[in-house]
């Protein structure tokens, strides 16, 4: 395998919808970001795993997580590296990132998201 492989983990915060009560939900129809506990996205969690593990096989790979949202998914990044990240960015609110302006919809398009990958890429070397 290639040496010095630098590993990006796209990653969000999302609602812990595990125990779900009456006020969950917003009288608009959506979720009530408030009343729930913020937590790891599992599908997220799992890519981190596979890239600690790839980072594990192969000598002087990197990990990086990338995340956005409000001050509190900063989180997300601290866990990760507690599992054994390199570091992490995040965009915080409705700071603009390339095209994006929301804090709960990433609809970033493959140039977007491979330009601020390069640009972790580069700060990590």
């Amino acid at each position: 395998m290639k040496e010095n492989l630098k590993i990006v983990v796209l990653a969000k915060q999302v609602p812990d919808t595990r125990n779900v009560g009456k006020d969950a939900m917003t009288p608009e129809g959506t979720v009530n970001r408030a009343a729930l506990p913020a937590i790891f996205n599992p599908e997220d969690l799992n890519a981190l795993e596979m890239a600690l593990t790839l980072k594990d096989s192969v000598k002087g790979a990197t990990v990086h997580i990338l995340t956005m949202g409000p001050q509190r998914a900063a989180d997300i990044i601290r866990d990760a590296m507690f599992r054994g990240a390199d570091g992490g960015s995040m965009s915080i609110g409705t700071h603009k990132v390339s095209n994006v302006k929301s804090e709960d919809n990433c609809t970033e398009s493959k140039s977007s998201i491979r330009s601020l990958v390069l640009k972790i890429i580069k700060r990590a070397t």
